[in-house]
């Protein structure tokens, strides 16, 4: 799952690096080098969704250094199973990606792990 994850960071990085985004009608769109006050709040929900996907990222790669360390509880196993569960749904909004792998798709756990 270490490829998951690298997956999924180069694809939030890729969406960091698109820039401001707005709606075709906001007034923030960029005139003759004049900036406009934004009303749209599409930038502000679009950084605030990459930093709520990255926040998933990170409890997935801590429940599998927990589950590493030999914590295997019943909650342990189950947090661990939830958050992999989550991330192979992040995953799938980038399935047409070629660096996507169809293993990776949520219900396919023959592949878990690898």
């Amino acid at each position: 799952m270490d490829d998951l994850i690298a997956f999924l960071r180069a694809r939030l990085d890729d969406d960091e690096q698109l820039g401001e985004i707005h709606t075709p009608d906001c007034e923030a769109r960029n005139l003759y080098g004049w900036e406009f006050v934004c009303r749209c709040d599409l930038p502000a929900r679009r950084s605030a969704d990459i930093a709520a996907k990255r926040r998933i990222v990170d409890a997935y790669e801590n429940a599998t250094r927990i589950a590493a360390q030999g914590h295997n509880s019943a909650y342990a196993a189950g947090e661990l199973a939830a958050y992999e569960t989550a991330v192979r749904a992040l995953a799938l909004a980038d399935s047409h990606h070629p660096d996507y792998r169809a293993e990776w798709r949520p219900g396919d756990q023959s592949a878990a792990h690898s």
